[in-house]
């Protein structure tokens, strides 16, 4: 039972960690996006009312802002999910590398052993002490 708390606690805080890494990166992202389409409407709203540039010309780089940072915000997703991927990668590698607790000596003898079998067209059938049919 420790060895598995050990394990449980291991795993508990491996996901907290990520949590917090992808609470931490994905708000700083957002900001930033945030920041620069404000700094942009605010600078394209002075330009636009001088008439140096056209409303058109505003909401492409606006566009372009998010063109910009979506290929960021899918980083941190997949950043999220490799991190967990990994966990699990991990977790699987360290249950192939235990070794068997069992000893198998081949020593055990069933006491009775009955049964039929019976060969047809659909295969083989082998009839066990319950009665079931196994193909």
């Amino acid at each position: 039972m420790k060895r598995f708390s050990e394990i449980n606690n291991r795993h508990r805080g491996a996901h907290i960690r990520s949590v917090l890494y992808y609470s931490v990166f994905f708000p700083v992202v957002e900001l930033i996006s945030a920041s620069a389409i404000g700094l942009l409407v605010w600078y394209g709203a002075s330009a636009a009312i001088r008439d140096e540039i056209s409303i058109g010309v505003i909401m492409s780089f606006i566009l372009y802002i998010n063109m910009l940072f979506r290929p960021i915000r899918e980083l941190a997703d997949k950043f999220n999910t490799l991190q967990m991927a990994w966990s699990v990668a991990e977790r699987i590698f360290k249950l192939l590398d235990t070794r068997e607790q069992t000893v198998n000596e081949g020593i055990i003898k069933p006491e009775h052993i009955r049964g039929e079998i019976e060969f047809n067209m659909s295969g083989s059938l082998i009839m066990m002490r319950t009665g079931c049919c196994v193909m």
